[in-house]
């Protein structure tokens, strides 16, 4: 009776490439958009009826609805992003069973999201880490109080979406913050996916080289 080894390596490189999650969030985004871009219209729409104090209710009543859907679709990435930085600290761990050190990122959660991720333009933030702080904001910024008088890990989301045009006492900062993103939240999505693919191929070219992996 033969018995078949398994190689944990490949193992958990095809858990890093493998992107079910990616279609899966990337069908809830695309919701998401749907919603609001029928918020949008509805606004438009409010338009025609040349009732200024009306316009401005629904221009104010679906600007809330947007933000609530923008940050909503921030916390779908961040689950993606979650997922992949899961994967990636399991491989290294399988490797230091082995005793072999992986360097193709540092091992922390906020290194890993660094690596490997495009820039925002004008900034020093990459992509993956300001979608990851936007969606901390979304969740908690109801509980910060001033933002000067934050510490601890509220002082570093603040630190990071600061940059990207989010301000203190804004109601549309988040909007602010996909501006700011270019705009376009399937896009991001396509650049969380691209961020798995090269974070991917690039531990397994280390593995390769340190013969764990064929």
């Amino acid at each position: 009776m033969s018995t078949h080894v398994f190689n944990m390596h490949d193992i958990q490189c095809k858990r890093l490439g493998f992107s079910y999650q990616y279609d899966l969030l990337s069908n809830i985004v695309d919701a998401q958009i749907l919603a609001i871009r029928k918020a949008s219209e509805f606004y438009e729409e409010s338009k025609k009826s040349g009732f200024q104090d009306y316009i401005e209710i629904v221009a104010e009543e679906q600007g809330d609805i947007v933000e609530g859907l923008i940050g909503c679709s921030f916390v779908v990435c961040q689950v993606y992003i979650t997922h992949v930085v899961s994967r990636v600290q399991s491989l290294q761990n399988t490797a230091k069973n082995d005793s072999k050190e992986l360097k193709t990122t540092p091992d922390s959660k906020q290194e890993i999201r660094r690596s490997f991720s495009p820039k925002v333009s004008s900034t020093n933030i990459g992509y993956v880490e300001a979608i990851n702080a936007l969606a901390n904001y979304f969740k908690h910024n109801e509980e910060w109080g001033e933002w000067a008088k934050q510490t601890g890990q509220e002082k570093q989301t603040i630190s990071i979406i600061q940059p990207l045009g989010l301000s203190y006492g804004s109601s549309r900062n988040l909007s602010k913050g996909l501006q700011t993103l270019g705009g376009d939240l399937q896009a991001l999505f396509h650049i969380l996916k691209k961020w798995q693919s090269d974070l991917s191929a690039a531990y397994i070219a280390e593995l390769r080289t340190l013969n764990l992996v064929s």
